[in-house]
């Protein structure tokens, strides 16, 4: 097969580098992620596996050709705003296990996850790759990038990032006998924690100019002497042009030469955006074969759970539960909730005559009832298959209602607007909808105290009820409710114009949404955020887009 051409003079590494240790070093803007880039794609377009942890979800390019308009190559990107599939910072290990098992070059953005959760994936992906790598019949080779080693492997340990950190020094120290080679990417060289950056077998410097950063650089030299130009070339440092760098490896290659780097074949997803110019973002995507893939990645989770012995211990333990019947007696969760109502009941008529805030009390009663009803209920025991004759779970609107005080049909001058708002909202859907509905028609998020205090209350006092796990409206609260223009027959501008102005939307909310009509076709997020007037990825644009 043929060499890894990485220079524009046909500079070129072995197919070997897949299981050697690489260091790529220079500042922001000088080249490095392009570098790192062009490496990557040699190692594709020679067919080896590559895996890239990718903290600025800035690697989905090299689905692209460089032009934006083409396919480029078949990787998997999991997370991030071009995922094939979604990634949760606790898949570390469901990942490792894909990717051993099917042999699948992958870009891993992290960008979403919190400093934490991103030290949480990198460990126990790295942990699970270097265990699962040793054995014989995964030994295949392949190649780890990371992006920003800095922030999984510092200089400075803070609380927290030791898991993470001993993680990545096992992959970088001892993973070449498993296959496993690694290329680390920083900004900042003083940063990487020394143990590790004294385990490059190639360094590639770019422009640095920090005095800290150049001395690490030099510190290295001075481990790998190559000879009088040493010093010429750490001097030079600082001027190197983009895209031009040093390449050293006394040991491996025996080469110490300056070179400039090849153009890109891919499209280059971490460029700078430059003002004034328009973003393109790529058109063309090299197919994967989506269900198949989703398919294999549903079959390692499933192989991984029923492995984990967590999952097996917890299994059990309900089932024994069962066994020795437990709460899941139906008839002592019943006796349960009987006596809570009973004295619930009791405190609400000690206390109703002594307080104007009667209709609190109630609301918390409610809610407490409601709390015991679902502990007890069959939510706690619906996923354990029963091993005796039960009899139906019971729900809590099955049991006697507390009291409710009574309101004429006329006197409607105490209700707020957020319970006008609801009721209104019930009317126009025909007096029934879900609580996630009915609080995304009004305007509200549905676990939030602004929705659920007004339904309570109207709960309370008899305007609604819940049935089937739906919001009813009762005659009463028909009869202080006005129903809203019809959106079904809304449409277009017209429906975008009652959201505006109804639907209780955020400026920001307002101001995406109207971004988007005046586009009038599909975008990508990116283009949408520069339409409104945000960063793309900011949480200003995120947020309210979510």
């Amino acid at each position: 097969m043929k060499p890894l051409t990485i220079g524009r003079n046909g500079f070129a590494l072995p197919l070997d580098a897949v299981t050697t240790t690489i260091g790529v070093l220079g500042i922001r803007g000088s080249g490095k992620t392009h570098t790192a880039s062009v490496i990557t794609e040699e190692l594709l377009g020679a067919g080896l596996q590559v895996i890239i942890l990718d903290p600025l979800d800035c690697w989905f390019g090299l689905r692209t050709s460089a032009d934006g308009k083409g396919p480029g190559y078949a990787v998997t990107v999991l997370g991030g705003e071009h995922a094939d599939i979604p990634l949760e910072s606790s898949s570390g290990q469901i990942v490792a296990d894909f990717a051993v098992e099917h042999g699948a070059s992958l870009v891993l953005s992290l960008r979403h996850f919190s400093k934490t959760g991103q030290r949480q994936f990198v460990a126990e992906f790295c942990e699970r790759l270097y265990r699962l790598k040793g054995k014989s019949a995964n030994q295949r080779p392949l190649h780890v990038v990371i992006d920003e080693a800095d922030e999984v492997a510092p200089q400075r340990l803070g609380k927290g990032s030791e898991r993470c950190f001993g993680a990545v020094d096992t992959l970088v120290r001892r993973g070449r006998s498993s296959g496993i080679g690694v290329t680390m990417i920083s900004q900042r060289p003083a940063a990487v924690n020394k143990d590790i950056l004294t385990q490059i077998e190639l360094l590639i410097a770019h422009r640095i100019i920090s005095p800290q950063d150049r001395k690490a650089i030099e510190s290295w030299i001075e481990a790998h002497p190559v000879g009088d130009t040493a010093d010429k070339a750490a001097k030079s440092l600082a001027s190197l042009d983009k895209g031009e760098c040093w390449v050293w490896s006394p040991s491996w290659l025996d080469v110490f030469k300056r070179i400039t780097i090849r153009q890109r074949k891919t499209f280059d997803s971490s460029a700078t955006p430059k003002i004034g110019a328009r973003v393109v973002a790529p058109s063309g995507r090299a197919e994967v074969d989506l269900k198949s893939l989703q398919a294999r990645m549903a079959a390692t989770i499933a192989k991984a759970e029923a492995d984990d012995p967590r999952i097996l211990r917890r299994r059990i333990a309900e089932l024994e539960k069962v066994v020795a019947g437990g709460v899941a007696d139906h008839s002592e969760c019943k006796r349960r909730i009987e006596r809570a109502e009973t004295a619930l009941r009791n405190l609400y008529r000690a206390i109703e005559p002594h307080t104007k805030n009667a209709d609190s009390i109630a609301v918390l009663a409610c809610a407490i009832r409601d709390d015991i009803a679902s502990w007890c209920g069959a939510g706690q025991i619906s996923d354990v298959e029963p091993t005796r004759s039960m009899p139906p779970p019971q729900t809590a609107t099955s049991y006697a209602p507390l009291p409710r005080r009574t309101i004429s049909a006329n006197d409607n001058g105490d209700l707020s607007g957020p319970q006008r708002k609801i009721l209104n909202v019930l009317a126009t859907h025909g007096g029934r909808l879900s609580r996630r509905a009915l609080a995304l028609m009004a305007g509200y998020s549905a676990g939030s105290g602004g929705f659920n205090n007004p339904v309570s209350n109207l709960r309370v006092r008899g305007m609604i009820e819940y049935r089937s796990g739906e919001i009813v409206m009762t005659d009463a609260g028909m009869a202080h409710a006005e129903p809203l223009a019809d959106l079904q027959s809304l449409s277009g501008r017209d429906l975008v114009e009652w959201w505006i102005s109804e639907g209780g939307l955020s400026g920001p909310e307002i101001k995406i949404l109207e971004s988007l009509l005046r586009i009038g076709k599909p975008v990508d997020s990116e283009r949408l955020a520069q339409a409104a007037g945000y960063t793309p990825g900011s949480g200003g644009f995120n947020n309210p887009l979510g």
